[in-house]
């Protein structure tokens, strides 16, 4: 079912940190994303609201048009962080971060790439 993963996510985040989705004084936002890049209604919404905020200042003739932009540019970046998110738990395991940058990521040596490829 589209979007059945999303209820368990806010979920979990909900209880892992409950100090914040509890507190007066802030509020837990999750962005949740399936693979196939559906996501949740609080990620459509949100995006859809800071671009409608970021264009205020825009002339009128121009707003929709620089709202689409920014829309998708931040579309774009999310969908790369997603990527980037993924990628970084496939490699975990064998490295010490989670952070894919050639200076701190590690390129496992052949043996060890074929090696995993047999098991």
């Amino acid at each position: 079912m589209d979007g059945a993963t999303f209820r368990k996510a806010q979920q979990d985040k909900e209880r892992t940190y409950q100090d914040i989705s509890e507190s007066p004084h802030a509020e837990l936002i999750v962005l949740a994303a399936e693979v196939g890049g559906r996501w949740n209604e609080t990620a459509l919404t949100l995006v859809k609201l800071l671009a409608k905020h970021k264009v205020q200042d825009v002339p009128l003739v121009l707003r929709r048009s620089a709202e689409l932009a920014w829309s998708d540019r931040w579309w774009t970046l999310l969908g790369v962080a997603i990527q980037d998110a993924l990628a970084a738990s496939v490699l975990a395991p064998s490295c010490s971060g989670l952070v894919l940058d050639a200076s701190t990521s590690c390129e496992p040596e052949i043996d060890r790439l074929l090696d995993d490829e047999r098991l």
